[in-house]
């Protein structure tokens, strides 16, 4: 059974920077929420099997200043395209 971990970070990135994470994600979908308009953040997605993590597929998204959305949601198994 495949699980999945995914660690995100407001950019850019200084000594201060928190990395956020949730791990062991059993869904293929997932949102994060709480996160501040107009700002970019960095995702790494990384895939947990028997033999242990991936490497991480990383992307870098922007909040959009006037969406009035302050999640991402993405499907963790298109991440990589």
């Amino acid at each position: 059974m495949v699980k999945y971990k995914v660690e995100w970070r407001k950019k850019p990135v200084t000594n201060a920077t928190v990395i956020d994470k949730r791990d062991n994600i059993g869904d293929t979908q997932t949102a994060v929420c709480g996160l501040d308009k107009n700002a970019v953040y960095e995702f790494k997605v990384f895939a947990k099997n028997r033999a242990g993590y991936s490497e991480p597929a990383v992307k870098t998204f922007k909040v959009k200043k006037d969406s009035g959305k302050h999640h991402a949601a993405f499907n963790l198994l298109h991440f990589h395209a």
